[in-house]
């Protein structure tokens, strides 16, 4: 009832999710009520990065690029151009290379644009992924992402270089 409210006032409705718990009357409903985007979190499509990326606790990778296609098969029957897909990744050492393999991903699942972030070692766990410690070559590989999206028509959106992140 909000989101249809919402929407009757003209005002833009963004659902964020891991996409392993859509269900299909949920993704009608998104189409059907002109939800303006659906940001994923996802972080991998290789398996062993979503398990890693996951713990291992997580939805399964094959579940949410199911649950992807459906809504565009969703939005193409009824003819609508939303939502607009969106993807959110954390940037790692683990997946920091996976830059072609991922936007391909996400351009074959209708996504048109990939938000990164770097990780933020918040707990000793997660140092040994953090990209702080190689910056140059962190830098140079947030390139290949954009290139990658060049070449697949997804547009990313990475964060600031480390160099541009803490001024000196």
């Amino acid at each position: 009832e909000l989101v249809t409210l919402l929407r009757e006032y003209q005002i833009d409705v963004h659902f964020i999710t891991n996409a392993t718990v859509l269900k299909p009357e949920m993704m009608e409903f998104a189409v059907e009520a002109g939800v303006k985007d659906i940001v994923v979190s996802i972080d991998s499509f290789t398996p062993e990065g979503f398990d890693f990326s996951r713990d291992n606790r997580g939805g399964k990778l094959e579940k949410i690029v199911e649950n992807l296609k459906l809504l565009q098969r969703l939005k193409a029957e009824r003819g609508s151009s939303l939502p607009n897909l969106r993807f959110q990744a954390v940037m790692m050492k683990n997946n920091i290379d996976e830059h072609d393999h991922y936007v391909r991903h996400a351009a074959e699942l209708g996504c048109k644009k990939v938000v990164l972030t770097y990780l933020r070692a918040v707990y000793p766990q997660h140092i040994e992924q953090s990209l702080y410690f190689m910056q140059e070559e962190s830098n140079r590989k947030m390139l290949d992402w954009v290139w990658s999206g060049m070449r697949h028509g997804v547009d990313i959106e990475s964060v600031r270089t480390f160099a541009n992140m803490h001024p000196r």
